[in-house]
């Protein structure tokens, strides 16, 4: 309580406080945003890896003719989240690549 009065005796000790606060509050905004930016760049690239490793596989299954197995409910669900939030690749086709391995 004493601290707070004193603040209301000194208007310029509460300004200049008050300041200070809002310069590390703008810090702390400008660091938010740029690891808020990193995370959606990481998640992109593991969204990314994960679909390319799940056609991966895929392919490998096909061209060994490996039976198909069903997938569980749960890979079912991750296999949706996943096709929701899929980052676009450039790559070619896996399947071509494998082929032209064989080739």
């Amino acid at each position: 309580m004493g601290e707070l009065m004193g603040f209301l005796e000194n208007p310029v000790t509460l300004l200049e406080k008050l300041s200070v606060l809002k310069s590390r509050y703008k810090m702390l905004c400008a660091q938010l945003e740029e690891i808020s930016k990193e995370q959606k760049e990481s998640m992109g690239c593991i969204h990314a890896t994960l679909e390319n490793t799940m056609k991966m596989v895929q392919a490998l299954q096909r061209h060994t003719d490996l039976e198909l197995s069903p997938l569980s409910e749960e890979e079912q669900t991750a296999a949706q989240q996943l096709a929701c939030k899929t980052v676009k690749i450039t790559d070619p086709p896996l399947e071509e690549v494998i082929m032209a391995l064989h080739a």
